[in-house]
């Protein structure tokens, strides 16, 4: 199921999410007993592989289910009309479980999931230096020319990722619905360079990272007028970036506290006019653990503006322990008008802001995976945003169209 949610119901996902938030769940499996599954097969002469994708469910009139899935993904190199793109083959693998009881008074769910994936990086699009682009560049066919192959060699990326999410929830007699979910993530990425010697087969990037989070949402059932949502979300991060690659690390060790609460209501005036506002406050605390080189931490004049900042001076390194607190606030509020059974207008203002994550603040060095050279900036602070939206729906049985006009004004953007 996908759902796009804008206006002040975004604000119970994120005070950053200025124009709307899209959620993608499980379909919600039916109360009968009941048996069902799927397995697709897919071919492709490019790159001469397949998938093969299977799922079973099981559900009883009792509210309880029960799901597995399983994807495996091989291809080899692929081509143009013209030449074999050597070492752009990739396998995926991944599988999850899901069980729970979906009753309407009280529920749970737990579900797990483990995605494997290596993925080649095009040979020929390996660059050491300027040089090296320039030459690729200038010359009239590709640098790097080889027989097909499902061998995937340097450079490429080995991702892991894995999920465990509990939820529960509860509804109450005219108080309204409870809903408590846990989750953690585990996710490592390596990224291998081509690289010569003892280091060969060494990852020049090894980062795990780590995600407790906990979110409590109350949804009121006091009134058929009177609507709010309220909630509670926290959640820890660490960063490990393995120090044993023989490469400069391009993220930091650090340690991320996030801390939110939301606050949402909707007010049907009458028939025609509902009014919708809410409110939502994030705090962020960064704690990590970094050495710069000498010369680009003055090259920033961060030796005027972050001295407070050093552990301790080597010949070519600084060690520091920035320490960064982000306090965000967010706000949204609209009308909207039913004008008659196929059409709608809606009014909307929102304030959001976000704070710079990590990678914004602390890059230095190449990042594999989008490559390009990525520096981040200790003088980062909070992205904030103004937005005034007017949106006109028509529907009937043939057609619907949505005109939105808005104006959006951001300020210290990233």
């Amino acid at each position: 199921n996908i759902y796009v949610i804008k206006g002040a119901g975004a604000l119970q996902y994120s005070g950053s999410a200025i124009g709307g938030i899209v959620i993608a769940e499980p379909s919600i499996n039916l109360l009968k007993d009941s048996l069902y599954g799927k397995t697709l097969v897919h071919g492709g002469s490019n790159g001469k592989g397949g998938s093969l994708v299977s799922k079973l469910t099981k559900t009883n009139e009792k509210g309880w289910f029960f799901t597995a899935q399983g994807t495996l993904k091989r291809f080899g190199d692929f081509k143009t009309p013209d030449y074999i793109m050597s070492n752009t083959g990739f396998i995926d693998k991944s599988a999850s479980f899901q069980i729970g009881l979906n009753r309407f008074n009280h529920g749970f769910e737990f579900f797990f999931s483990q995605v494997n994936n290596e993925i080649g990086i095009l040979r020929a699009s390996h660059a050491s230096s300027a040089g090296d682009q320039i030459r690729a560049i200038e010359s009239e066919s590709i640098l790097y020319l080889d027989d097909f192959t499902y061998k995937i060699e340097a450079p490429k990326q080995r991702v892991s990722h894995n999920l465990v999410k509990f939820k529960i929830f509860k509804r109450f007699k005219d108080f309204g619905k409870t809903t408590l979910q846990y989750h953690f993530q585990n996710n490592q990425r390596l990224e291998f360079d081509i690289r010569r010697g003892a280091n060969k087969n060494r990852a020049s990037t090894d980062l795990k990272l780590k995600t407790h989070t906990l979110i409590i949402d109350y949804n009121s059932n006091f009134s058929k007028k009177v609507d709010f949502k309220f909630g509670l979300k926290t959640e820890f991060q660490n960063n490990f970036p393995n120090p044993e690659t023989g490469v400069k690390r391009i993220i930091p060790d650090y340690d991320k506290y996030d801390f939110g609460t939301y606050l949402i209501s909707i007010i049907k005036l009458n028939r025609s006019w509902i009014f919708e506002g809410g409110i939502r406050f994030d705090y962020s605390k960064i704690d990590a653990l970094k050495y710069y080189r000498r010369s680009f931490w003055n090259s920033r004049n961060y030796d005027k503006l972050y001295s407070n900042l050093i552990v301790n001076k080597l010949t070519n390194q600084i060690f520091t322990n920035p320490i960064r607190n982000f306090n965000n606030f967010s706000a949204s509020i609209g009308l909207s008008k039913k004008i008659n059974n196929s059409n709608k207008i809606l009014l909307n203002y929102s304030i959001a802001s976000r704070a710079p994550d990590p990678s914004e603040l602390f890059s230095e060095g190449l990042h594999h995976s989008s490559v390009r050279i990525e520096l981040g900036d200790l003088r980062f602070s909070s992205e904030k945003s103004r937005k005034i939206g007017l949106t006109f729906l028509h529907f009937n049985k043939n057609i619907n169209i949505s005109i939105n006009p808005y104006l959006n004004s951001i300020t210290d953007f990233i």
